[in-house]
């Protein structure tokens, strides 16, 4: 059954798999036609009541089919506002005989007691809060006092208000929609082409419904804080994994470092152009003031690293509260005090290699095997599993997402470290570990594809990083525009 913002993510991400909004629209309204002809055949007094989004962009479509059968009256309670429901519009114009009446709430009713049948494509999803404004709420009104037949478009209109329209028959797209079964009338599920990748994938719907906006009151330390816990012998990892968490939006990255890095640390910091990188030196204070955790980009696990991971766990255990992300020498944290760490709440990021040194078996060649494995594990560890290839699986052992961005050239030192310091930045915003997880999959495959299209093979692990807030920005402002540039 899906939500509202599952609806959203859906139009964008069939955007992103090819199948364009206006696409959708088209076969939206052909369903409800098809439904209309079934149920009341020809040359009847049609009336389709529009408001200005898609929802009324699928009414014009209808509006266009049933005109040719019937006498159809269009009445736009505002001008389209949508530029799929501007085309919708001008192809009623251009090819359809209805007549059009814009805004004239005080002739709806006569043009209400006109019809046979009224057509609902007033509001789809976009009442937020309980009171429906006007002209919307009168238009409701009088149409629910008619007693004549109607048909809603997805949703009776004002479904997540306090007025409601009570069809007569709701026709709804792809699945089931949350609240469907609690209103009137008899509802039908129309297929209108919404890929299967556009649910089973990621995509910048994800980023545009789920990434937290921040508002004008906004301060330091309200989009989140991440600290990045150093016990490595690659000092840059741990740098790229703070910048990467810096550049989805936090506005704080601590480091906490062990083996006496901290001059080091401070040195790569202020060479990267990064002195907001703060070096702390108190990490059970700075641990509780985080609201993500990152451990072990550039640690390896083969070093003997026992004597710092033993602390590790027990401040882990102590704040299990806090997400912990665990990528390459971290995750022998996880593989050593599996028992300690019960009911954290960890993301893990490994690779092929990684998983099975983890979890003890391979995680399979086949994407159904990898994603079998990768939920088996996940299930029985409860832990949020990234696991890296070609096609990324991320699952919590009940969620699947796979996320298909990325490129060859993304096979160089650094890229993982990345993926790392950007999913434990989205982390720190969405109090979700498994959206967090894929989010940050999508966003940083996306920016390798687009270090690659400007610079071809050679790009650094740096080059990926200048682009994460490019892919970030597209996603929230332009999100069905986005697409994959290899």
């Amino acid at each position: 059954m899906l939500k509202p913002e599952d609806v959203r993510i859906l139009d964008i991400n069939s955007s992103f798999w090819g199948v364009e909004t206006q696409t959708l629209m088209e076969n939206a309204g052909k369903a409800v036609y098809k439904l209309f002809k079934e149920k009341y055949g020809s040359g009847k007094n049609v009336l389709v009541v529009c408001g200005p989004g898609n929802n009324g962009g699928d009414g014009l479509v209808v509006a266009r089919l049933l005109s040719k059968e019937n006498s159809v009256k269009v009445f736009l309670l505002k001008e389209p506002r949508t530029t799929e429901a501007k085309v919708a519009y001008n192809r009623l114009i251009t090819e359809g005989k209805a007549e059009v009446i814009v805004g004239d709430l005080e002739g709806l009713k006569s043009v209400v007691e006109w019809s046979d049948v009224i057509i609902d494509a007033i509001l789809g999803i976009g009442v937020h809060g309980a009171r429906v404004k006007e002209p919307y709420r009168t238009a409701i009104e009088v149409i629910n006092r008619s007693n004549k037949d109607i048909i809603s478009i997805d949703y009776p209109s004002g479904i997540q208000g306090d007025v409601i329209i009570t069809p007569t028959y709701v026709v709804t797209f792809h699945d089931l929609k949350e609240g469907l079964l609690d209103v009137a009338g008899k509802i039908r599920i129309a297929d209108i082409g919404i890929p299967k990748e556009a649910e089973t994938f990621a995509g910048p719907g994800d980023i545009y419904v789920y990434y937290p906006r921040p508002d004008k009151n906004t301060h330091k330390g309200q989009r989140g804080r991440v600290l990045v816990i150093d016990a490595a012998t690659f000092i840059g990892a741990i740098v790229l994994s703070a910048l990467s968490a810096y550049r989805v939006g936090v506005d704080l990255v601590y480091i906490y470092t062990y083996f006496n890095s901290e001059k080091p640390l401070r040195k790569a910091c202020y060479i990267s152009y990064s002195p907001s990188i703060v070096v702390v030196d108190d990490l059970e204070l700075f641990y509780s003031r985080s609201d993500a955790v990152l451990i072990g980009p550039g640690m390896d696990r083969e070093i003997g690293l026992f004597d710092v991971i033993k602390p590790l766990v027990d401040v882990i255990s102590e704040n299990k509260n806090i997400p912990v992300i665990l990528d390459a020498g971290g995750l022998t944290l996880l593989k050593e005090y599996r028992d300690d760490l019960t009911d954290a709440d960890i993301i893990v990021t490994p690779h092929a290699g990684e998983f099975k040194y983890l979890f003890g078996y391979s995680p399979g060649n086949t994407l159904q095997e990898r994603i079998e494995n990768a939920r088996r594990a996940a299930r029985s560890w409860d832990i949020t599993v990234v696991l890296k290839g070609p096609v990324d699986v991320i699952t919590d052992g009940r969620r699947i997402k796979l996320n298909a961005t990325g490129c060859p050239a993304m096979a160089v030192g650094g890229s993982g470290d990345v993926l790392s310091g950007v999913i434990t930045g989205i982390r720190a915003k969405i109090k979700d570990s498994f959206k967090a997880a894929y989010i940050g999959a999508f966003i940083t495959g996306l920016a390798g594809e687009y270090a690659y299209k400007r610079l071809g093979y050679g790009i650094t692990p740096e080059d990926i990083l200048t682009e994460v807030p490019i892919v970030l920005k597209e996603c929230l402002e332009n999100p069905t525009s986005v697409r994959r540039v290899v």
